[in-house]
């Protein structure tokens, strides 16, 4: 899959300055992504297990709930583990590195950051999450 022929895949993008999140939200729909936006870590949360989506872009400095904690329930709970998430932040400091390497995230990118590399992260995501998906499938029950 490339930028330009982006299959169909559900991306959830989890920001909470409406800006940034537009710009997101524009970002991943140009190249040809269905795109649900949430605010904070609660809403995003609930949107994850309300529908399935083939990857999560995921701000760390959220209200309500912590990016880092938003991400560390994904990965607690079976239904969302698997989830491939992009984490973008601005605080690039020890602790985030720490974090990161606690909960996991598929891929990590420092703000402000080149639209171009963010939608290859996100391609790339989608790509494995679709794999992942099919190779399921295909598994003799």
């Amino acid at each position: 899959m490339t930028e330009t022929d982006a299959k169909q895949g559900k991306v959830l993008v989890v920001e909470d300055e409406a800006v940034p999140r537009r710009l997101l939200v524009l970002s991943l729909e140009r190249i040809g992504f269905e795109v649900v936006a949430c605010e904070d870590g609660p809403s995003a949360l609930e949107a994850v297990l309300a529908e399935p989506f083939d990857a999560a872009v995921l701000d760390i400095r959220l209200p309500r709930m912590h990016g880092w904690d938003v991400l560390a329930r994904l990965r607690e709970d079976p239904r969302t583990a698997d989830l491939p998430v992009l984490v973008v932040t601005a605080y690039e400091g020890a602790e985030s590195q720490r974090l990161s390497t606690v909960t996991q995230p598929d891929a990590f990118l420092a703000k402000p950051y080149d639209v171009d590399r963010l939608r290859r992260e996100v391609v790339a995501l989608v790509e494995k999450s679709q794999r992942n998906r099919a190779a399921d499938d295909g598994q003799p029950s």
